[in-house]
């Protein structure tokens, strides 16, 4: 996700950061300082790393004058590629102003292919890659060879003296130091291989590439390793000469795709990694098969292994009918494997369903589920994913007296309302309620009302009261809203609700599976919170009743300013945040004192903070924690629970050792709750106080608890007290 300080900014700023990007975005990374690490690298080679910062600019400068993306701009898209063109360039010729114009020419071709692969690919949802480099350094080569005023570089043959001249005698002392250093053949040849993505080819260049990998991310370092090692081994199990391996300088091929397929284009898990491992040889396989057809014309193979299997790989993917969840591809990207992974997890249960429209149970009070999904009567194949509700009595009986009467049964007549917004798509009236015990066979359905929700998204009800309908076809109506009343028409033996949901917009389609978005489940009169669930047989559901003033206190629209007094250790901080709105259609509150963000999602009946970006020590990070799910209802004895995604909860350096087996196992863990006190704790309507708390835990054994209490006045967050724990206990 984008940071929130540069979407705010304008000018040089998201120029400066495009520039930065284009180092890390070779390793699917934003991160400014590993930006700057590898900035450095390249560096080491004055020459080479000057003229590749050249061609970032270049290229960079030139997508701004022609009015791209200003966004992509900033995120190193159409940077990466000049960036590599130019090192090459560099590193095989002397400097001379013919190099310099080709410089030029292969920083504007290459961002130029860049943006064709965008559109191109863009529409399959597929990367470019290093493509366009590809065909840049390769069309330039190819022309060079006709050119007699460029000459080959020997400054690379005396790389003592060029690293003398960068840091005098300590460079050179690291540099044999690194050389030195007791590594095993295949290791120096992984160095190696890392330095060789900036055209350094030397074990220094990938020492610090190493380094710099493993505080940026220590699943893509695993990775890295993990794909190398597996092309070594195919290497020797097949008998192929390994001084193409060593000395061909390809093997970053097999770092980048484990990278690609394991951490960055799919979310980190042991399937990830299989594939990552599995694809190995096949990339061994093409890049062997592409030293011996580029030999002819003596070009250099580069990342072409590594495009072609990864967007191979990614398309292939994209065609699944059924997509796995053990080997899930990134939706969101937070160009961190870890976040990427940290999020999912959390994700995967408690976002799933957020962007989706929100269907509600389609009446008030409290209903019985007498048949659900796939039920023992008529919820049969197509007409398998339907509900049939009724109202019970505190006897268990869905009827008072003997039962024989419409007008005995709890649900005859109660008012039917509108599950969610939307447009009256079909409507049957007419059809006369059944007697008890009689049903009719002809007109199935009875009486119904078809509401479009989405172009392939409605909701039917049936069996109604006859002439009960109040809208009429082509009325929009809103969640909630009555419609009818609950009947006995169609093939009804008894009164009762049909409610499904389905793809099209006729009375008796066949059934769509969709959830209900939040609803109150009672076991035992305690009420438990469903989240974009189904309601089972049997089971007594009710909406949750939303509260006015929660959902004044939580309305949060762009422009709106919130003052909040924060209590914490004997101390008091106000703080002032504002509300704004991306261009992703995101919702934030933005902190300027801390520059920090906390995005949103309301949907009128639950209240989320999805993620935060900034200071964890500003007081919007306490907010975050304090209201990170907050149900909008004034319900007695109800508790919300949730979880954090362990990068927001945890420092990143405590997560270290976690990191290594995330994909595997999760050793930390996190949990919210948020208390509810019911209608009467306060005497005035228009206030409220919520309690929540925050707890830790790393290897079964609680480490800290934070305690919140929320104070709501005059339909605004007035007041968060807080204070926290240690503890150590199992």
């Amino acid at each position: 996700m984008k940071t929130l300080r540069s979407l705010r900014f304008s000018g040089t700023y998201p120029f400066l950061q495009g520039i930065m990007n284009s180092y890390s975005q070779i390793f699917f990374s934003e991160s400014p300082w590993f930006a700057a690490l590898l900035l450095g690298v390249t560096l080491i080679n004055p020459y080479a790393g000057i003229a590749g910062l050249f061609a970032v600019i270049l290229s960079n400068a030139l997508a701004w004058a022609l009015g791209y993306d200003k966004k992509q701009i900033s995120k190193g898209f159409y940077g990466f590629n000049s960036l590599l063109s130019a090192l090459g360039l560099a590193v095989f010729f002397e400097h001379s102003t013919g190099l310099l114009i080709i410089i030029v020419l292969a920083s504007f071709f290459s961002l130029f292919v860049s943006l064709s692969l965008q559109g191109i690919l863009g529409k399959y949802y597929l990367p470019f890659l290093s493509l366009p480099f590809l065909a840049t350094i390769w069309i330039v080569i190819l022309a060079t060879r006709s050119f007699e005023a460029l000459s080959f570089n020997e400054k690379g043959i005396f790389l003592l003296n060029e690293l003398y001249r960068i840091g005098g005698k300590h460079m050179v002392r690291l540099y044999e130091l690194s050389i030195s250093l007791p590594f095993p053949v295949s290791l120096k040849a992984y160095f190696t291989s890392l330095g060789a993505i900036f055209f350094q080819y030397h074990i220094l260049a990938g020492v610090l590439i190493a380094v710099g990998l493993f505080f940026y991310s220590r699943i893509a370092l695993s990775l890295s390793l993990l794909s190398f090692y597996a092309a070594w081994i195919f290497y020797q199990m097949l008998g192929v000469d390994m001084s193409l391996f060593i000395y061909n300088y390809t093997g970053f091929n097999y770092i980048l795709t484990g990278i690609a397929i394991g951490a960055y284009f799919f979310v980190p898990s042991a399937a990830s990694y299989a594939w990552a491992i599995l694809l190995t040889p096949l990339v061994a396989l093409i890049n062997i098969s592409c030293l011996n057809l580029f030999h002819l014309p003596q070009l250099p193979v580069y990342s072409l292994p590594f495009n072609l299997v990864v967007l191979l790989f990614i398309y292939a993917t994209k065609l699944r009918v059924r997509p796995s969840a053990t080997l899930a591809q990134v939706i969101h990207q937070y160009h961190s494997p870890e976040e990427n992974l940290y999020n999912d997890l959390v994700a995967r249960d408690r976002l799933r369903h957020a962007w989706q429209i929100p269907i509600k149970l389609p009446f008030w009070g409290e209903w019985v589920v007498s048949q659900g999904h796939d039920g023992a009567f008529t919820h049969r194949e197509e007409y398998r994913h339907a509900w049939d509700f009724v109202i019970l009595g505190q006897d268990g009986k869905q009827y008072k007296n003997d039962g024989n009467l419409l007008t005995d049964y709890h649900c005859f007549g109660k008012t039917i309302v509108a599950p969610a917004d939307g447009i009256i798509s079909d409507i049957q009236d007419g059809i006369p309620d059944n007697d008890i015990g009689v049903a009719n066979l002809t007109q199935n359905w009875g009486n119904t009302v078809v509401i479009k929700h989405h172009e392939t998204l409605y909701s039917s009800l049936s069996h109604l009261r006859e002439y009960s309908i109040k809208v009429k076809k082509g009325d929009y109506v809103k969640a909630g809203e009555p419609l009818a009343q609950c009947g006995n028409s169609g093939r009804s033996p008894y009164p009762h609700l049909h409610f499904q949901m389905q793809s099209t917009p006729y009375a008796g389609s066949r059934t769509l599976l969709y959830p209900i978005s939040h609803y109150l489940q009672f076991q035992h009169q305690t009420p438990e919170l469903r989240n974009y669930n189904i309601p089972a047989l049997e089971q007594r559901v009710s909406n949750v009743p939303a509260d006015d003033v929660l959902q004044k206190a939580f309305g949060f629209t762009p422009g709106q300013i919130l003052e909040v007094d924060i209590f914490s250790t004997g101390t008091t901080r106000k703080t002032r945040w504002e509300v704004f709105t991306n261009y992703l259609n995101q919702s934030y509150l933005w902190d300027e004192e801390s520059k920090s963000s906390a995005f949103f999602i309301n949907d009128g009946i639950m209240f989320r903070f999805t993620h935060f970006e900034g200071d964890k020590r500003s007081t919007l990070y306490i907010v975050y924690l304090a209201l990170y799910e907050v149900l909008l209802t004034r319900c007695a004895d109800l508790a919300v629970t949730s979880e954090f995604p362990l990068h927001q909860i945890f420092s990143r350096v405590s997560l270290y050792g976690q990191d290594l087996i995330a994909p595997f196992v999760r050793l930390a863990g996190s949990s919210y709750t948020i208390n509810y006190p019911g209608e009467n704790v306060d005497l005035a309507p228009d206030r409220m106080t919520l309690h929540s708390s925050v707890s830790t835990r790393v290897l079964n054994t609680h480490r800290m608890k934070a305690n919140f209490q929320i104070m709501i006045s005059g339909g605004t967050i007035s007041a968060i007290h807080t204070s926290k724990t240690r503890s150590h206990e199992n």
